[in-house]
């Protein structure tokens, strides 16, 4: 080099040779082997920031400008270090090196060129930083054996860059970090790649893609769920000390974590790596049993939906979390190879029930949950959803998810129901909870194009449906006004629900009422026994075409709806399950009221 300026190369320096003038001969030495795309060199006018941290040479460089502002954007970096030593194993490298460039960011091994826009005083731009710090585990301590496993290098390292935060930060900011990698993976990645792959194999010119990097890194949380963090920082702290300056390819990095773990992990392997999408779960029920000790006995049935997968996921570790009496309880289940119910004792009755609230397998479903102690807007970035909240008694805890595959269940009218997406409102309303959302419809590719399949020509048909629960049949939801923003033809809008109720929403195809005569029919009908235990039977005058009918509560919160076939003369409503009080049926516009005694 020349002109005052130094070159910086991966290793030690060894020595300067002076040729002359301010000519000189850079001597830098590295001991650990690389593969050859690690190797570097940066040259500039650069000043250097030398320190030692736990033995290990730091060795940051910048223009003479940028040094302070280094500083300062680096100051997690020891930390971030121990971090990785403390779940990867020993830094197998002579030193930890950044030299900043113009452009671009790699992990050349022991001197990472890093971008200098990212360096600006504040920690913006930390999570780059730990990222190519993490390289020097995933990728360049071993490393993927082809392209098509680039997924090890950059996932796990993308995974890393959110795992720092747990030990940075806190557990909360890292759980928050991978629901919203999780989130733009499931909305993104297959229009950012143009299509849904398989991590493993991906078309070489999507080498880089978000699939690579994000849902890499997505994978590589679930990873650490299935296998707990035991297992799965000591599997993977072996698996670099039996493997280390060696390249893997996906079946080997199987077999090994499986052989060092003890535990089978060809279905996890099957499901995240080696196919396409994604699964869904979803509640389809809940059922609750007072026992004698006092305890409830609480039946949850769970169903897996997938997204653009081959085949069903099987032997996925949830959890379930039972809210209610102001606290909440987590049981640990395993979803082998079917639909199922789960069965368990918790000391209360629970309000709702949620499945891996604590996110520790992330699957097709992205959600918000929150506390509402006053009225005003909420937005729940998530679920894809702002709520507006007229009232509040006490204090309320709303829930929200947004699943990304469309939903099975009873559709008598036959709609073409989404196949891309619905939402589940849940939660505990507590003396009460009113307030508004917009659901928005899209076929374009910011929205992640859900709702392509039901917009391939105008807006007209397109509805909003709902449904307790999977027990209930789809029907047109009462409560909404469709918003087709400008005109019906440009593929966007949004469903104004101007009353929200726990249940479930789906977009689907159809006119609202074929067949139905829905809240315009006067229909003479009677209820019996009054009061009644068990099952409510419904005597009606022959209807002459298809009804609608729902059932409220006291607080006119809807517990279920149906529909009456045209000609039927009678029916039963199932009321084993509700609460001893006061309730409404109506069918049409009329109503009749009965009591519940248990």
């Amino acid at each position: 080099t020349e002109g005052g300026r130094k070159a910086y190369c991966n290793g030690v320096r060894t020595a300067f040779t002076h040729l002359g003038g301010d000519t000189l001969i850079n001597h830098w030495f590295l001991t650990e082997p690389i593969p050859t795309y690690l190797a570097s060199v940066a040259i500039s006018d650069y000043e250097e920031i030398n320190s030692t941290h736990s033995g290990m040479p730091v060795m940051l460089m910048a223009r003479a400008g940028d040094t302070t502002k280094l500083k300062n954007s680096f100051t997690n970096l020891t930390q971030t270090y121990d971090a990785y030593v403390s779940h990867f194993g020993p830094y197998m490298w002579q030193k930890m090196g950044y030299a900043l460039t113009t452009q671009g960011a790699m992990e050349h091994a022991t001197s990472i060129h890093y971008p200098r826009s990212l360096v600006n005083g504040p920690l913006a731009g930390e999570d780059i930083m730990a990222h190519e710090l993490a390289h020097h585990w995933w990728g360049n301590l071993i490393t993927c054996k082809t392209a098509e496993d680039m997924w090890i290098n950059e996932g796990m390292a993308e995974f890393s860059s959110h795992l720092y935060e747990e030990t940075i930060y806190d557990r909360e900011r890292y759980l928050e970090t991978v629901q919203d990698n999780a989130f733009n993976v499931l909305k993104t990645a297959h229009i950012s790649d143009d299509g849904f792959w398989a991590l493993y194999g991906v078309d070489h010119d999507r080498t880089y893609g978000m699939h690579t990097y994000q849902k890499g890194a997505m994978v590589g949380h679930n990873l650490r769920g299935y296998l707990g963090d035991s297992l799965f920082f000591a599997g993977v702290t072996q698996l670099m000390n039996d493997h280390k300056y060696g390249n893997l390819d996906s079946y080997e990095i199987r077999d090994e974590l499986q052989q060092i773990t003890g535990y089978n992990l060809s279905s996890f392997f099957a499901d995240w790596i080696f196919q396409p999408g994604f699964p869904q779960f979803g509640i389809d029920s809940v059922s609750v049993i007072p026992s004698p000790i006092p305890e409830y006995t609480v039946e949850v049935g769970v169903s897996q939906r997938q997204r653009a997968a081959t085949h069903p996921y099987t032997n996925v570790p949830i959890t379930l979390t039972y809210f209610g009496a102001g606290s909440h309880i987590t049981k640990a289940f395993s979803y082998t190879n079917s639909d199922t119910s789960y069965s368990t004792s918790i000391p209360f009755e629970p309000s709702f029930v949620v499945i891996n609230f604590g996110s520790e397998i992330l699957t097709g479903t992205s959600s918000n949950q929150l506390k509402i102690n006053s009225s005003g807007q909420y937005d729940m970035l998530r679920a894809m959803v702002k709520v507006n909240v007229s009232n509040v008694v006490d204090s309320a805890e709303l829930r929200i998810e947004h699943h990304w595959a469309g939903p099975k269940g009873l559709n008598p009218m036959n709609f073409r129901l989404s196949s891309n997406h619905y939402w589940t409102v849940t939660g505990d309303f507590g003396g009460g909870l009113d307030f508004e959302t917009h659901l928005n419809y899209s076929r374009f590719p910011n929205n992640g194009r859900l709702d392509e399949d039901l917009l391939s020509h105008s807006e007209d048909s397109i509805l909003l449906l709902y449904r307790l629960d999977a027990r209930s049949p789809w029907m047109h939801y009462p409560h909404y006004q469709k918003n087709v923003i400008i005109n019906p033809n440009n593929g966007v809008g949004r469903m104004e629900l101007s009353k929200v109720l726990k249940g479930e929403y789906v977009f689907a195809n159809g006119a609202p009422n074929i067949g139905i005569d829905e809240n315009t029919q006067k229909v003479k009908f009677k209820v019996l026994p009054n009061p009644v235990d068990s099952a409510l039977k419904v005597e009606l005058k022959r209807v002459k075409s298809n009804q609608v009918y729902r059932v409220y509560n006291s607080q006119g919160i809807l517990l279920e709806q149906g529909m009456i076939e045209k000609g039927n003369k009678e029916f039963y409503i199932d009321v084993s399950q509700f609460r001893a009080g006061s309730y409404t049926l109506q069918i049409g516009n009329s109503t009749e009221s009965f009591i519940v005694a248990h």
